[in-house]
C-alpha cells in the first residue's frame, strides 16, 4: 500500500509531537506538561496539536506505547532463546534503550503515569501481555533448571522490573552515575549470574 505524502508528513508531525512530549515529561514531569507550551515547543498551533491528540492523557499513552514497542516486539521472540537468556536479553534491551534514547516510557513511572496507563484499555492489555510472558519465562527457567530453585519466582519477576528502572534511581549516591557505555551489559550480567543455578561440587 502506497502512503501519500500528506499522510507521511502527518505521521512525521505526530512523531515530533510525541518526542517533544517525552522530552518535556522527562525534564519536568507529567504534571508540568502544558499543551500550550508543547505546541510552542513543536512550532505548531494549539488547534493543530489537538487535531492529533484530543487530550493530554491520549498523548502520553501513545508516547508510552511507542516507547514500549521495541521491547514488546522482543518479548514475542522468546522461542529463539532459552528462558533465562530471553529474560536477560529483555533486560539488557530495556536498559540500552534508556541509554540510547533516554526513553521516558522506560523510566520508572510515577503513580500518576501508571494510573494513566492502567485507565487506557489498550495500554493495560499490552502491559498485561508483556507481564504474562515475563512470568511464563521465569517459570520456564525454573522448570529448565536454569534458575536456583531456592529463589522465589515472584521475587525474581519483581527483581526484573526493579532492574529495568535501576539506571534512574539513587541519584543522591556518592558512587556517582553509572558508565552508560557498559551499564546495560553489567546490570544484565548481575541479573543472570544472580539467578543461575550453581552446579553441585564434584
Amino acid at each position: 500500500m502506497v502512503v501519500s505524502l500528506r499522510e507521511r508528513r502527518k505521521q512525521m508531525l505526530r512523531d515530533e509531537i510525541l518526542s517533544a512530549a517525552e522530552e518535556f515529561v522527562g525534564e519536568q514531569g507529567y504534571a508540568a506538561l502544558s499543551m500550550d507550551e508543547l505546541a510552542t515547543r513543536v512550532g505548531i498551533s494549539k488547534p493543530t496539536l489537538y487535531s492529533h491528540f484530543a487530550t493530554k492523557e491520549d498523548l502520553l499513552v501513545e508516547a508510552m506505547m511507542r516507547g514500549m514497542a521495541p521491547l514488546a516486539e522482543l518479548v514475542e521472540a522468546h522461542e529463539s532463546y532459552t528462558p533465562l537468556a530471553h529474560l536477560t536479553l529483555l533486560l539488557r534491551t530495556a536498559l540500552q534503550l534508556q541509554v540510547d534514547q533516554r526513553a521516558m516510557s522506560l523510566r520508572p513511572w510515577t503513580p500518576e503515569l501508571f494510573g494513566i496507563a492502567c485507565r487506557n484499555p489498550a495500554m493495560l492489555e499490552r502491559m498485561r501481555h508483556v507481564d504474562s510472558i515475563i512470568v511464563s519465562q521465569v517459570q520456564a527457567a525454573f522448570a529448565a533448571g536454569e534458575i536456583d530453585p531456592s529463589l522465589d519466582p515472584a521475587l525474581v519477576v519483581r527483581t526484573f522490573y526493579a532492574l529495568v528502572g535501576s539506571l534512574n534511581v539513587a541519584h543522591f549516591s556518592a558512587a556517582g552515575p553509572p558508565d552508560p557505555a557498559h551499564a546495560a551489559d553489567i546490570v544484565a550480567a548481575i541479573f543472570e549470574r544472580g539467578l543461575r543455578r550453581i552446579p553441585p561440587a564434584i
